[in-house]
């Protein structure tokens, strides 16, 4: 959708495929690429289930959802779990989220910096390798749904305390 970066994730494609033509961008979600998509050549994976999702995830080189609004970045998480680095939008949710240069990119959400952040990762496979590692462990260490029950119900604790 237009929310997550995908008019600036097609501009930002075809930026990247001029100068590496051999470069394959996909889409996956509700909906179509539509013309945008078609013209930059995004292949159209449609919806996917969560199996097809962690495939996907697992093949790719990197997650670029350059997003403008994000109430908390979901997807991020999910590719790192993958081990994949992910370029995002600088909002100040992501931003909170994705730590800029360390587990992928927070950019301005504009075609140039998106393709300049992208290819950064496409150039350096053992950047990418690293920033997804980290992520990775960041998803082990804060977002294991053990964790996330406890911070939840520490917060349900201190709020009762007031």
């Amino acid at each position: 959708s237009e929310e997550k970066g995908f008019g600036v994730y097609c501009r930002a494609a075809s930026l990247v495929r001029a100068v590496r033509p051999g470069v394959d961008f996909a889409a996956a979600g509700p909906g179509e690429v539509g013309e945008a998509g078609r013209s930059a050549g995004v292949v159209d994976l449609g919806f996917l289930g969560e199996r097809d999702k962690a495939s996907a995830l697992a093949a790719c080189e990197l997650l670029c959802v350059p997003s403008a609004v994000e109430a908390f970045g979901m997807v991020y998480l999910e590719a790192w779990a993958s081990g994949k680095p992910v370029v995002a939008g600088d909002s100040s949710q992501v931003a909170s989220l994705v730590e800029d240069g360390a587990d992928g990119f927070a950019v301005q959400p504009e075609p140039d910096v998106v393709a300049l952040a992208v290819q950064r990762l496409l150039d350096d496979p053992a950047l990418g390798r690293a920033m997804g590692e980290r992520g990775r462990r960041k998803v082990a260490e804060r977002y294991r749904w053990e964790t996330v029950v406890e911070a939840t119900i520490e917060t349900y604790r201190e709020a009762a305390g007031r």
